[in-house]
């Protein structure tokens, strides 16, 4: 598991989730 903060992780997941919508 990588060592990124759960912010970071919750950040990713969020822009992914923009980017899919915007599909």
């Amino acid at each position: 598991m990588p060592a990124e903060s759960n912010g970071e992780i919750l950040a990713q997941l969020t822009t992914l989730a923009q980017y899919i919508a915007g599909l």
